[in-house]
This record gives C-alpha cells, structure tokens and sequence, in this order.
C-alpha cells in the first residue's frame, strides 16, 4: 500500500497492479480519489473485494483484467499422465482470495471426478517445505494454484516431489519452465496486451474506468516440461506434446 501510496502523491495517470493482494492495496489506497486503478493477474476481483460485478462496470476508478484457471482441463491432463492417480493434494495460502477460489474450484471437479481431495494451508512462506513434506504418502500428485505465497517458496516443492518422483502440476503460468511437468495459465503476452488495448489505453486516453467491464482473459497456454516428467517418471504422449505452447526440457 506504501508504493499506491507513492504513485497518488506522484499524480500518476494511472496505477497498474498486478496479482490479487498488489491489487486489493491499490484500490484501498485510491479510493475516493480520481486515479484509475486497472488491475491484472487477478483470479475473482469480486471475491476479492475489487469490483461489485463482473458482467457490469464498477461505477467507481476501477477496472482490470481477471481469469479463472482451466481447472477442468488441467485435471484432464493430470488424467491422462497420471491415469492411477486418485489423491491430489495442493498447498495454499488460504487468506489469499485467488487461492481460496482456486482450492474450492479444484476440490468441486476432484469429488466430480471421484478424486480425493487433500488441502494443507500455510500461512507464510516458511510454511510451505513442511507443508510439501506433509503431503508425501498422502497423494499422487500435487496441483498447485496461483499462490503467491506457495510461488515465493517453490523450490523447496519442488526438491520435495524430486526427491520422491511425485508428479506436480500448477497453474501458475511459469511452473513448467520452473521444474512442474505441466502448467495451465494464462498466456502472459498476449493477457499484457488485451490489458493495454481493451483497458489502459482507453483509460489514459480518456474514458472512465468505472464504465469498462472488467475484461476475462481469453488465452490459456499448455507447458511442459519433459525433464520434470523423466524424474517422475511418467512419460509424455506425443499428442499432448503438441498441444502444448511450450515445451521445456531443463
């Protein structure tokens, strides 16, 4: 909130948050005032008290882009490279509100699925190597959402599924390049570009931030990572690899 702070005593033309808790500081630190905020990385800005709707303006000097994660999907592609796989379990940090819908909305399409279902909270990032140890034996694979909290601390996930070839999966766009065997998020070009064009440009330009939908994000790209996959050993079917946007071998 500091940094909003900063950016309104500086008289900037607008301020550009990115993620759910950057975002919820801006709109803290510019309400009341006539600088438009335009939030991006955003998973649910209503949940998270940014905007009253998503199918109509805010009335106020907020806008932004948002997305939720293609759960259905990457539990497809779990199925598909994890075929005996029946426990999923995730770390989260539940006091973010982009990880509490992302736990709600995977655990509802686990149960769909007749999965199970295992969640362990973590309130900070020295909670999380615990956490990830916590989880082996318990599950089958890890899924993890856009935390930022989790992210902050993914290297110690990471040593734990290595250490014992657990498959990890994850929504955040970069995890696969990171050491996941896949990733399911938004495709961070062209979201940056929706962003200026459908949001910023026509804000900076003139045009009243409370009276722009929020706009949802309209590109999910695929990665992989077959280094990742070797280490879990599970192989990676020719066909999936050719639906991915990227495919990393490190």
């Amino acid at each position: 909130r500091n940094i909003a702070e900063k950016f309104l005593a500086d008289k900037v033309d607008l301020i550009a948050p990115c993620t759910t808790p950057n975002a919820q500081a801006a709109v803290r630190a510019a309400r009341g005032t006539t600088v438009p905020v335009v939030f991006g990385c955003v998973t649910n800005p209503v949940e998270a008290g940014l905007v009253p709707a998503l199918d109509k303006p805010s009335g106020s000097n907020v806008t932004g882009t948002y997305g939720f994660p293609p759960v259905a999907r990457m539990f497809d592609v779990i199925a598909q490279l994890c075929p005996h796989a029946k426990r999923i379990g995730t770390i989260y940090n539940s006091s973010e509100s982009n990880s509490a819908t992302f736990a709600r909305s995977s655990k509802a399409e686990a149960e769909r699925r007749g999965l199970v279902w295992i969640e362990l909270p973590v309130t900070s990032s020295a909670d999380v190597k615990t956490a990830a140890d916590g989880l082996i034996g318990r599950v089958d694979a890890i899924l993890l959402g856009q935390d930022n909290t989790v992210a902050s601390a993914f290297d110690a996930v990471l040593k734990t599924v290595r250490d014992n070839k657990l498959p990890l999966f994850s929504f955040d766009a970069t995890a696969a390049e990171r050491g996941a065997i896949a990733s399911f998020g938004q495709n961070q070009y062209q979201t940056g570009v929706d962003w200026a064009k459908e949001l910023a440009v026509p804000v900076l330009l003139g045009r009243d931030p409370g009276a722009i939908v929020p706009v949802p994000y309209h590109a999910f790209d695929l990665q992989l990572n077959t280094a990742a996959a070797a280490a879990a050993e599970i192989p990676l079917p020719p066909e999936l690899v050719k639906t991915a946007a990227k495919v990393f071998d490190h």
